[in-house]
């Protein structure tokens, strides 16, 4: 079983065991001089403990990595007054700075060895060199990992934050294709089935008429044929008038009557395309559902909103399907600043959808 010594993060990479170059500091003082073996077995213990609380620096963070750090600076005080490189420890100590998920652990124990450093020059009278190294590299070393390391932090947090962003777009987007194929299909293929049954109806009694509802329902299939592709392009209604005009067509064909009074108002594209699919599915759940004779549709402006009003004289708010295609309605006018309201109109039902004029 291979033993790691490092974390798999590509932020990391390999760059420790670089800088294990510095331990030369404290290693080429014993080579340069006459060293007993006494004085060299403690000098390769030292470093022995040292290697694995190195390490360790890279799995920490809070209390642990406080221990840890501490610890490599206690090997540095302990080794300071026989090696002066033994200020090394200390600045690898503060280095550790840039393994703490909070700014001010690190800087406290940047601080902390600066300090220690201090003293132990002061006590030890170790001179300025001890001191100045210690303190200087402590501070521009362990300030320069800390300060990269909430650098990479921040850029990691950006990057998961835009892989979410990215999720959830596709979310939107699945949602946003799953509304609009019901409500193309769903309208379609009521017209489809509508003029079907009306078709199979009249076979014996109308030929005539009987072919020409047939034909409706060819042009009613190559038409929703043609709204799916427009709708995973993006362009989901052909229009307010259009979908008038459709809606006539299509409660002509289950003998409902339909009134209209309808005011002319420049909307939003968005705001349009929200009141067209509505209406669609209006019309859609009418003949469905409602076994209404009769549907009003009446659109007026107040103030800068508009309001659009689709009745009908039918069995009421139980016969209103609460499923996908009015959920997908009501998001759609709430993401444009509207409102849905579902109201019994005794008998029928009211459905009343309130937007700005002008997109937010």
């Amino acid at each position: 079983m291979r033993m790691q010594l490092l974390p798999d993060d590509p932020e990391i990479g390999k760059t420790p065991y670089v800088w294990l170059i510095y331990l030369g500091f404290f290693i080429v003082p014993y080579c340069l001089q006459k060293t007993s073996w006494y004085e060299l077995g403690i000098a390769i213990a030292v470093v022995g403990v040292f290697l694995p609380l190195y390490f360790r620096t890279y799995w920490l963070d809070g209390a642990a990595l406080w221990r840890n750090a501490l610890a490599i600076t206690a090997l540095g005080v302990i080794m300071a007054r026989t090696n002066g490189g033994a200020s090394v420890f200390l600045i690898y100590s503060a280095c550790s700075a840039a393994g703490f998920s909070r700014v001010r652990d690190g800087v406290l124990l940047i601080a902390c060895n600066v300090i220690v450093a201090l003293v132990v020059a002061l006590v030890w009278q170790l001179g300025w060199n001890f001191s100045a190294i210690a303190v200087g590299s402590s501070i521009v070393f362990g300030g320069t990992a800390l300060y990269s390391s909430q650098i990479s932090r921040a850029r990691s947090a950006l990057l998961r934050k835009q892989d979410e962003i990215e999720h959830l777009t596709k979310i939107a987007e699945r949602e946003r294709i799953a509304r609009d194929m019901h409500d193309v299909l769903g309208h379609s293929l009521s017209v489809v089935v509508l003029k079907t049954e009306l078709a199979a109806r009249l076979m014996l009694s109308d030929p005539q008429r009987a072919l020409r509802e047939l034909r409706d329902v060819e042009s009613a299939a190559r038409q929703a044929l043609s709204q799916v592709r427009e709708a995973i392009t993006g362009y989901r209604s052909a229009g307010w008038a259009a979908e008038i005009e459709q809606a006539k067509h299509v409660l002509q064909a289950a003998e409902i009557a339909f009134e209209i009074d309808v005011q002319a108002v420049e909307l939003a594209p968005a705001a349009e395309n929200a009141v067209s699919l509505a209406l669609r599915e209006a019309i859609t759940n009418i003949v469905r559902h409602a076994a209404a004779t009769r549907c009003t549709l009446t659109l007026r402006q107040a103030d800068s909103q508009v309001v659009c009003q689709i009745t009908d004289n039918g069995i009421g708010v139980q016969s209103a399907a609460r499923g996908n295609g009015l959920a997908g309605m009501r998001e759609r006018i709430e993401a444009l600043g509207g409102a849905m309201a579902l109201i019994s109109n005794q008998p029928g039902l009211l459905l009343r959808l309130t937007l700005p004029i002008k997109a937010p």
